[in-house]
């Protein structure tokens, strides 16, 4: 590719790059808010253990385990 010394283009090329990585952060941006979206989508149906059935568990260890 050839160099030149005219000032019109290199604004032109600056601008273009400018915009070109502005475009390409506002991509990785959309991509990163789409996949966090994602996983709180899907950690919202996984069932999680209650307050309960953790202290129920915990109670369980504590007495050594399950008698039968």
């Amino acid at each position: 590719m050839t160099q030149t010394n005219n000032r019109f283009f290199d604004e032109i090329g600056r601008l273009m790059n400018d915009a070109a990585g502005a475009a390409q952060g506002d991509a990785l941006a959309s991509a990163i808010d789409r996949a966090r979206d994602a996983i709180v989508a899907a950690l919202a149906t996984i069932e999680r253990a209650t307050r309960e059935t953790t202290g129920a568990v915990k109670a369980i260890g504590n007495r050594g385990g399950v008698a039968g």
